[in-house]
């Protein structure tokens, strides 16, 4: 033997994983004792005590020689074992408290338990030997093959590799398997209808099947405070008066008992209650964005992508992680198959993957083919009904240089796949989108384009079914005349409805390839547990969807929609709809109401526009904020709550609280209007953009100006009172970064992507100076002090005070290596005080809000709490509260009073 002539000690790991991966015991002993130190610190730190600790660390070697020989790169060792260590002390507490919870107290009811398990284990073990026994006494033709899909656990693909055969081949050996071990274990071959892919078969409507073990499950309450249903001071940072916003939105989606459902957001996970539709709990508000999330089967479990690229399967219960997937993306998309098996992540990078949900083991990456460029624009990940498929779309949008050359001329625009989520090998692909399955997982529609025309006039106004068993298309329906968005396929699967942005619905007939019906003005169709085609009508004035039956035309439902959009509240009216058919049993036919049709309400949450909301403060009880697309918000800091709102039928992009106390509002509709909060009904002045204008803009203290940077380093300035405009003479030669007005609005100072910042005079209507820089820098960030003697500029490393008369450089403030870009910047009213948020660099101390003695540069405090950028701030007028805008869609309001 190898070890005979050659000390183990001595091997490398590499050499030392491979002998154990050859199943060479005594190289494990060896690689036990190597590596038992470097995870002796993960159980310590997962574990509760030292009993359980030794039997963690057992079990985890255990998982290792049961798994090791899927580990293809040897040299991933440490990170494979790291992550087996870390599930494997999750793993232990989850089944030791199921296993608790189950244990009876009476002495014979112990020893009865105590039987029945050792039966189990028993019946297990001797099933797990006897598999064995029949898979060794196979043909050896298929016997290696058999050894490595059920005993090893190897891909379809893996086995192809590594015994150099062709895919097909490994297949048909492994229907030879089935057929042989089923025989050996008197089991009847099981066997189903191949769908001819010139008919469908016709078959029963479904139905909802109720599993009473999901009705009690709740989720974990964490981090709530009483007496605020709210949820606006919920695990508060230390410091932190109250928090405005949930965060910015990603998926919503109920638990399966549907009494609950989960918001992924820029703070954590929200749960509510759907009866009250309230907030009821918060999850990780500290640990990242969660913007993907999906429920088991079950509803047990729900599995969490992280904006760091970290995967948690967390237990619906108790709110523990019970696996973490490091290193993994999950991000832009998660979803879980209903047999509990898998779990499909879509990265960033474009990536699509599968996971083993117990193992924690990747099973394959799912193949878009080989281009150059991956697009990352991945959305509708979903599992076939049966778990057995995987479907996604993938936008592939053209990318161009700089120079607008095209980078990925091999581009096929967006494409709809069908994957083997177990080899990642595609079974369909086809250029549309917008598909559904059919209830026995056997047939795919999908909205698809007119092959007559060019990629670039592309209208996939067409609808197209594919057959999944066989891989073909088996129809394809022309009629609509513009995009369709949405289809559905009857429970028989005779039937398949569409609707476009052309207004109408169709219903398609596969039998006979003809269309059946249109109808006007639905969307959306679907079709409930009876069977029956119901579709949607969306009224933009009231936010409302309505559910009609579509052949009887008559009005089902009607829901608000409210916090998840449009998306979440079209699958609550799927819901109810069938939660209604469920009711009226006793007219099985249709669910017509004779008296008042049901309306349901979803929970509205104010949603702030993107990078941040935009603060302000009205008096000192008051605090503003914009919202997504229109309406400036009045938060009560006193009463923790939103009181009111103005302008709600501006489209606004900016506003401002001038020196008066109005309000200046910039609505960007086409045109461009400039509103003032004391008269909502005439615009002060109406213009027209340039096309190459920048972001930054900003109102004078007066009222008398409006200023907005170019792309080319011009600004242009507006004088609102006599409805003028200008252009300022500037040596700028680059995009403008930033703009301050002084406090009498009689000086701009700007900073440009060309290293330098410019005073003007606005009398003059000209640059009187260059800012003194002793080293070039683009100042992202400007402001002037209230009394105007100062202006204060953000230089990379450094926060610069210039003097606003002379314009010499006063002091420096240095970051000192631990932190840098410290923006925004803003001055406490009495001037006494700088405030600034530092931003995220790797290496560095991130996401602070520093508090600077404007006189000596002394660092005053540091408040801790956002877990994103903070890009807007705003001291209160009485200077005892700080508001900060984060990127993540909230807002904190803190206490400066210990601090002045």
């Amino acid at each position: 033997m190898y070890n005979d002539f050659l000390a183990l000690n001595d091997l490398s790991n590499e050499e030392l994983i491979q002998l154990v991966q050859n199943r060479n015991e005594a190289a494990f002993v060896e690689l036990i004792s190597r590596w038992t130190p470097r995870i002796r610190g993960v159980i310590a730190t997962n574990s509760r005590q030292p009993r359980d600790a030794q039997e963690i660390h057992t079990d985890i070697w255990i998982a290792v020689w049961q798994n090791i020989r899927e580990l293809r790169n040897v040299e991933s060792f440490g990170a494979w074992l790291h992550r087996i260590a870390y599930n494997g002390c999750k793993r232990y507490y989850t089944l030791a408290r199921q296993s608790r919870n189950e244990i009876p107290h009476q002495h014979s009811l112990i020893v009865e338990n105590i039987d029945l398990c050792a039966a189990a284990r028993y019946r297990e073990a001797q099933l797990i030997r006897d598999v064995k026994e029949a898979i060794y006494h196979l043909p050896q033709k298929v016997r290696s093959v058999a050894e490595l899909f059920y005993l090893e656990a190897w891909s379809i693909k893996e086995i192809s590799e590594e015994c150099k055969l062709p895919v097909g081949t490994v297949k048909t050996k492994l229907r030879e398997i089935r057929v042989l071990l089923r025989e050996e274990f008197g089991m009847n071959n099981i066997t189903g209808e191949d769908m001819s892919t010139k008919s469908v078969t016709s078959r029963e409507p479904i139905q909802i099947v109720t599993d009473t073990s999901k009705n009690n499950l709740k989720p974990a309450i964490l981090n709530v405070v009483d007496k605020d249903p709210s949820g606006n001071t919920w695990e508060l940072p230390e410091g932190a008066i109250v928090r405005f916003g949930k965060g910015n939105i990603g998926d919503v989606k109920l638990l399966p008992n549907n009494k609950y459902f989960a918001v992924g957001t820029g703070l954590g996970i929200w749960w509510y209650d759907i009866s009250s539709m309230s907030p009821i709990s918060l999850w990780d508000p500290h640990k990242g964005a969660v913007r993907s999330f999906d429920f088991s089967h079950d509803g047990k479990w729900i599995t969490i992508g992280t904006v760091n690229e970290i995967v948690k399967v967390m237990d619906v219960e108790n709110g523990e992680c019970v696996m973490q997937l490091e290193d993994q993306d999950g991000y832009w998309g998660i979803t879980c198959s209903s047999d509990g098996k898998w779990v499909a992540t879509d990265g960033g990078d474009g990536v699509v993957s599968v996971f083993d949900t117990h193992s924690g083991i990747k099973k394959a990456q799912m193949d878009r083919g080989k281009h150059k460029w991956k697009s990352n624009d991945v959305w509708q990940l979903e599992f076939s009904p049966d778990s057995k498929l995987l479907a996604a779309t993938v936008g592939n949008p053209k990318v161009y240089s700089d120079d607008e050359q095209l980078l990925n001329p091999d581009t096929e625009g967006t494409q709809t796949y069908v994957w083997n989520p177990e080899t990642g090998e595609p079974i369909v692909k086809f250029a549309g989108s917008d598909y559904a399955y059919s209830s026995d997982s056997r047939m795919l529609a999908a909205a698809s384009m007119d092959e007559t025309v060019e990629d670039d006039e592309r209208v996939d106004q067409c609808v197209s079914v594919w057959d999944l068993t066989s891989g073909e298309q088996i129809a394809h329906f022309t009629g609509h005349e513009d995009w369709v968005d949405a289809v559905a396929i009857s429970p028989c699967g005779q039937f398949v409805a569409s609707s476009s942005r052309d207004g109408t619905l169709r219903v398609w007939d596969l039998t006979n390839r003809l269309q059946k019906i249109e109808c006007p003005n639905f969307e959306d169709p679907f079709y409930g547990i009876d069977g029956r085609l119901y579709a949607t009508i969306f009224y933009r004035t009231s936010n409302t969807i309505e559910v009609w039956d579509v052949e009887e035309k008559y009005k089902v439902l009607e829901i608000s929609i409210g916090i998840g959009g449009y998306d979440f509240a079209k699958s609550l009216a799927i819901t109810y709809t069938n939660i209604l058919i469920q009711e009226k049993t006793q007219s099985p036919s249709t669910i017509q109401y004779c008296g008042k049709i049901p309306e349901y309400h979803i929970q509205p949450e104010v949603d702030f526009p993107w990078p941040c909301p935009l603060i302000n403060w009205l008096d000192d009880k008051t605090l503003l904020s914009n919202r997504m697309c229109y309406s400036i918000v009045l938060w009560d800091v006193t009463q923790k709550c939103q009181s009111n709102s103005l302008m709600d039928d501006k489209w606004l992009y900016h506003y401002e609280v001038l020196t008066s106390g109005n309000i200046l509002a910039l609505e960007i509709d086409g045109d461009v209007k400039v509103w003032d909060s004391n008269n909502p009904k005439d615009p002060v002045l109406k213009f027209t953009l340039p096309s190459d204008w920048t972001r930054q803009k900003v109102f004078d203290p007066t009222g008398k100006y409006l200023a907005v940077g170019r792309k080319d380093g011009k600004i242009y300035l507006w004088n609102l009172i006599q409805s003028e405009q200008k252009v300022l003479q500037t040596e700028h030669t680059d995009e403008i970064q930033s703009l301050a007005f002084s406090p009498d609005g009689q000086h701009l100072v700007s900073g440009a992507c060309d290293n330098t910042a410019r005073v003007y005079d606005l009398k003059l209507g000209k640059e009187i100076v260059a800012l003194p820089m002793d080293k070039p820098c683009s100042p992202m960030t400007l402001s002037y002090s209230p009394c105007g003697n100062l202006i204060a500029g953000e230089l990379d490393d450094e926060i610069r005070f210039w003097c606003a008369k002379d314009f010499t450089t006063i002091h420096t403030i240095y970051q000192g290596g631990v932190y840098r870009r410290t923006l925004p910047l803003v001055f406490s009213p009495c001037g006494n005080y700088l405030a600034a948020a530092t931003w995220w660099e790797e290496g560095m101390e991130n996401l602070a809000i520093r508090i600077w003695d404007v006189a000596t540069g002394e660092h005053v405090h540091v408040f801790h709490g956002h877990n994103s950028l903070v890009q807007s701030l705003a001291f209160s007028p009485n200077g005892t509260m700080l508001a900060c805008g984060c990127d993540n869609g909230t807002i904190l309001v803190w206490d400066m009073q210990p601090y002045l």
